[in-house]
């Protein structure tokens, strides 16, 4: 079924939008779009840029009919190659803007639909120079490139003036001087830009013709956008997509936000939007029995997927699988288990650091890191680092520095339920040499069952959230050298584990708990009104709940989770975006994951499991 129903019309912004930073389209966002426009859509693009800078695209997007372009200036429908509607600005107006700009020395380009006027020193003149080298590759039309003495004295055809000006105080000029001195109209279309065009000439006024041409309704039209210059295409429709990297002003009236135009954030949106078949598939593979099998991770080593199981046991193993069906069993060690966490160093041949010796009940004052490394055709285990009682730790990446953050579970023990003296969190700034060890710095102490972490960006930062029963606690690293961690309590009650994961598209992340210390309730917060309050509560038994993962499963946004005890199940939570409510699926049952974790294919993703109950390592392959 349709996540939405009755979308006709989709209309897409070009820059910042469907186009990536360097100016091309993804094949993911052109596999969408065409398949979309097979079953009926309309497909339409709505730019800034002139008509015929956009033919090299419109001509990638086989499912596009209709073109927005000049800021609305122009509708062209290009199977029956028929302009719809075309504005053209005075010729007096035109020469009122470009005299003011040369007064003031603020580059003016003029842009008619086959030609473009700069000035001798153009900024912009460049780009439309590369874009006829790229026509000219293609053998489409040239855009004519000529300076102001080339204008005619009338009828030039302009349909839009571009502004382009570094300076705000000249940009503000220029808008006072449009607005109180002419009877043209001046919209933001991007950093430093401003485009000029006759009063009633915007993206929405023109989505709005082209909607009264096609007999089309608001509620059946979706759009895109990034910037100040879409804004007028959210008044005139039902679902209202922001790109990730969109100015907050537009996400402020978004229906939805998605991933950058980096991340094919269009595709993304429209698959989960849009797409008939959502239903997934689980084909699950057994990679090996495995005792107390607990912790999981993956890595890349010589440009080939390794997945890692490791065990919690004082004899533990931990193995590596690689190979095609992941049948080739590398044993890394077959002792001193006790493997709480398996963390990748970033940018190297898939070494990885890991926790041994966290054994059961009070012996975890031995626990330590260790340093795995393939070297001369062989993976090589080192201790890194002693660090007592250390249950999670990862490593996050500002520049060039990897710095390291660890959670103690407690501080001592004299028996397994002795939490008398707790937990600490630990930081410190790996080295570049790992022989020589780290130094680790307590920067909060006194955390009671300081049992859970999760990595995911807080207000745009790399972070890690930690939990305990004082609550939950992120932690941001220093963003330039010299400043120092900073941390905030954000919920003050007694929470094991966490995961963070925006899965309804509105840009604001949901948190998923398990409460209390390996608890039975599962909750989900959201910011409402700035503070944390509960949006969902899974409503089945649990008993042992222990892991949870934000992930996507095949581009959906969904959190993953493990019970170890009662129906020892594992399920995914995703978002029903026509009912507007958190639903729950079972995977698998009667496994009992101790943790898990989710690797993003092409084709299809992975669930790595420690079905630790049954003593299993297993993945699942998910496809749709």
């Amino acid at each position: 079924m349709n996540a939405i129903k009755n979308i006709k019309l989709i209309v897409t912004d070009m820059d910042g939008t469907l186009l990536s930073p360097d100016q091309t389209i993804h094949e993911q966002d052109i596999d969408i779009i065409t398949k979309l426009a097979n079953q009926g859509k309309t497909i339409v693009i709505a730019s800034g840029r002139i008509f015929t800078m956009l033919e090299t695209y419109y001509n990638q997007l086989k499912g596009v009919r209709y073109v927005i372009s000049s800021n609305g200036a122009a509708i062209d429908d290009i199977i029956e190659h028929k302009t719809l509607f075309k504005s053209i600005m005075d010729d007096e107006a035109v020469y009122q803007v470009l005299d003011f700009c040369l007064k003031h020395k603020i580059e003016c380009n003029l842009l008619s639909r086959e030609a473009c006027y700069f000035p001798k020193e153009s900024i912009r003149r460049e780009r439309f120079v590369i874009y006829n080298h790229l026509a000219s590759q293609q053998h489409l039309n040239r855009i004519q490139i000529r300076g102001y003495e080339a204008l005619k004295p009338i009828d030039n055809q302009i349909e839009k003036i571009l502004i382009h000006e570094t300076d705000p105080s000249k940009r503000e000029m220029v808008q006072a001087f449009i607005e109180s001195e002419t009877t043209l109209a001046c919209t933001v279309s991007d950093k430093n830009l401003l485009d000029i065009s006759n009063q009633d000439i915007s993206k929405g006024h023109a989505l709005q013709r082209l909607m009264f041409h096609l007999n089309v309704r608001p509620q059946e039209v979706l759009t895109f956008g990034d910037y100040d210059n879409d804004l007028s295409l959210f008044e005139h429709a039902r679902i209202k997509v922001a790109m990730g990297n969109a100015i907050e002003s537009l996400k402020n009236k978004a229906t939805f936000i998605t991933k950058t135009n980096q991340q094919q954030g269009v595709s993304f949106a429209l698959k989960n939007l849009l797409m008939e078949d959502q239903t997934m598939r689980f084909e699950k593979v057994v990679l090996d029995e495995f005792y107390r099998a607990y912790a999981v991770g993956h890595v890349t080593v010589d440009n080939e997927l390794h997945l890692i199981v490791a065990s919690e046991a004082i004899d533990g193993k931990c193995i590596m699988y690689s190979g095609e069906h992941f049948e080739k069993r590398t044993t890394l060690w077959a002792d001193q288990g006790g493997t709480m966490s398996i963390v990748p160093i970033p940018n190297t041949n898939g070494e990885f650091l890991a926790v041994r010796n966290f054994f059961p009940g009070f012996n975890a004052a031995t626990a330590k890191v260790v340093h795995v490394k393939k070297e001369a055709g062989e993976f090589v285990v080192r201790d890194f680092i002693q660090l007592p009682y250390l249950h999670r730790f990862d490593l996050i990446t500002v520049g060039d520095t990897h710095y390291f953050i660890g959670a103690t579970l407690c501080s001592s023990k004299k028996e397994r339920e002795d939490w008398s003296d707790p937990g600490k969190v630990f930081v410190g700034v790996l080295p570049k040499d790992l022989s020589k060890g780290m130094t680790v710095t307590p920067i909060l102490e006194n955390l009671t069952h300081n049992h859970g972490y999760y990595a995911a960006p807080y207000e745009g930062k790399d972070a890690a959230w930690i939990a305990s029963d004082e609550g939950l606690f992120v932690f941001i690293p220093p963003q330039k050298e010299g400043e120092s961690w900073t941390h905030h309590h954000l919920i003050q009650k007694p929470i094991s584990d966490v995961a963070v994961l925006d899965i309804d598209f509105d840009g604001i992340p949901e948190i998923i708990s398990i409460e209390p210390f390996h608890g039975n309730i599962m909750v989900m917060y959201k910011i409402i009104n700035g503070q944390y309050e509960q949006v969902y509560q899974v409503e089945r038994p649990l008993e042992f709940a222990h892991a949870l993962c934000g992930t996507t499963l095949r581009d959906k946004p969904a959190f993953v989770c493990g019970i170890r005890r009662l129906n020892k199940e594992m399920f995914y939570i995703d978002y029903n975006l026509e009912k507007q409510a958190y639903e729950l699926h079972e995977i698998d049952r009667e496994i009992g994951p101790a943790n898990l974790t989710v690797i993003n294919l092409k084709d299809h993703d992975i669930i790595l499991s420690a079905n630790n109950t049954i003593h299993q390592a297993a993945i699942y392959y998910v496809k749709k």
